[in-house]
């Protein structure tokens, strides 16, 4: 066994009534394939079993893992940094109590982070959703490597504000002092933004390493939670923090508080039947008071969903009415068309699918709901360009989109298809591994990720 002092990763966990998944979490530490490793507990007066867990853990692996009490729970954020200032290894990672990961996760992030003197080292997650796992991408290829300008925007204001599945060198949290904010929720909004402005260099594990269970009783699951309202405050709070620190992008900005307003409404309508009038009329000032044009920007179809975007624009017209959908939860009323987020690119896709035509490209698209179906009627209503649409979903194989398109099988296509078109950013780390396991001549292309990244850049930086 490794003593602590020569971890090379300190992996964090904070602890808070999680009796019921603490012991998978830890048997995914202590079982890790790299042995260079100190585990901090940061139990935040965890009011169940928990701690007893921990005392057990500890007496089987006393030079492994350590575990710093909170007198009283002082929240998510606070125990971050109180494992923070503990560390002793030169990298950290964060891990929620009622996740876990894969046994090789440290030694695959460190290895990458070895051969590529990285800041940062993210891999793809597991999302619990009932009893299967969707593997989920957040960091494609395009904002990998050596930071730009354009990377930072991106990273800053569109990709993921979350904290786990993690590598990161520890010196730049403590340097530019990047501690969570305490006594608020979603604290990792408030401050992983912050983060990319100071990154070098990031990179990826190309493959699910963190799995992300559902747990009822977490911040982001529990019903009619009051903390669903500090979504959009911690945005603010990002944006006021980048500006304080000189990164003043007018773009970033606008695209974080977006985001967090979407994110807010999407929660609100998921997770809420019980309205908190009080904080939604203030929700309301705060839009007003900082992306009162917030409808007429272009980044709103990138971000927003369809229903989400439909029930924010009600909000603001209606509160009344969007307080009765909330409570009889009516969302089923508003419509899911992607329709205004593929008109704004119709110039510039066009382009694309000619100069896939040009170049004799064979076209798929991997996506049969809404995104697809959209896509079609905005860009192939002709069979044109399109030859095939993809779905995993067996029981839709065989039908035909409204456009007439078929719908089947990635095998049944393969060997007829040159280029894939990813309808969904985030499951494009797995669409991708498939694609490349059954036929690795075939391209693809991410269509979120293009749309986000901008037309100014030749036409075969996507097409990889």
């Amino acid at each position: 066994m490794v003593s602590r002092e020569k971890a090379k990763i300190s992996v964090i966990v904070p602890v808070y009534n999680v009796e019921k998944y603490l012991e998978r979490c830890l048997n995914s530490l202590v079982n890790q394939t790299m042995r260079e490793i100190e585990i901090i507990l940061v139990d935040d007066a965890s009011p169940d079993d928990s701690c007893k867990i921990i005392s057990e853990y500890i007496a089987q692996y006393p030079e492994m893992i350590t575990c710093i009490h909170h007198k009283i729970n002082l929240g998510l954020g606070a125990a971050r940094n109180t494992g923070l200032r503990a560390a002793e290894a030169e990298y950290i990672m964060f891990i929620d109590s009622d996740d876990y990961v894969t046994l090789d996760i440290c030694e695959k992030m460190y290895q990458k982070v070895r051969e590529t003197s990285c800041d940062v080292v993210c891999c793809e997650n597991n999302h619990q959703k009932g009893d299967k796992f969707n593997e989920l991408e957040f960091f494609p290829q395009c904002v990998l490597g050596e930071m730009t300008a354009k990377k930072i925007a991106l990273l800053t204001g569109v990709l993921t504000a979350s904290a786990v599945a993690k590598l990161v060198r520890k010196s730049i949290l403590l340097e530019h002092v990047l501690y969570f904010p305490e006594h608020i929720k979603f604290e990792d909004i408030a401050i992983v933004p912050v983060w990319w402005i100071y990154v070098k260099r990031i990179e990826a594990i190309h493959e699910p390493l963190y799995y992300v269970m559902e747990n009822p009783t977490s911040i982001s699951r529990v019903q009619n939670s009051m903390n669903y309202y500090d979504i959009f405050p911690a945005v603010i709070k990002a944006v006021s923090e980048l500006q304080k620190r000189g990164y003043d992008n007018f773009t970033v900005r606008e695209m974080l508080l977006v985001r967090g307003f979407m994110d807010e409404i999407n929660y609100l309508m998921n997770r809420t039947n019980r309205a908190n009038v009080k904080e939604l009329e203030e929700l309301k000032n705060k839009v007003n008071k900082y992306i009162s044009k917030y409808k007429n920007d272009g980044v709103l179809y990138k971000i927003g969903e369809p229903k989400a975007i439909e029930a924010a624009q009600l909000f603001m017209k209606d509160t009344d009415r969007f307080i009765q959908m909330l409570e009889h939860q009516q969302w089923s009323e508003l419509g899911g068309s992607y329709v205004p987020y593929y008109e704004q690119g119709i110039l510039f896709w066009k382009q694309i699918l000619d100069y896939c035509q040009n170049n004799h490209f064979r076209i798929a698209i991997w996506g049969a709901g809404g995104k697809g179906s959209s896509f079609l009627n905005c860009y192939d209503k002709g069979h044109q360009y399109i030859s095939y649409v993809i779905d995993t979903n067996e029981k839709r194989w065989g039908e035909h989109m409204e456009t007439g398109h078929e719908i089947c099988s990635f095998e049944n296509c393969m060997d007829q298809v040159d280029v894939v078109i990813i309808m969904n950013r985030l499951y494009s780390g797995m669409i991708k591994r498939k694609v490349k396991s059954g036929k690795k001549e075939i391209r693809t292309i991410e269509y979120d990720m293009y749309m986000l990244w901008g037309e100014e850049d030749k036409l075969e930086m996507f097409i990889e």
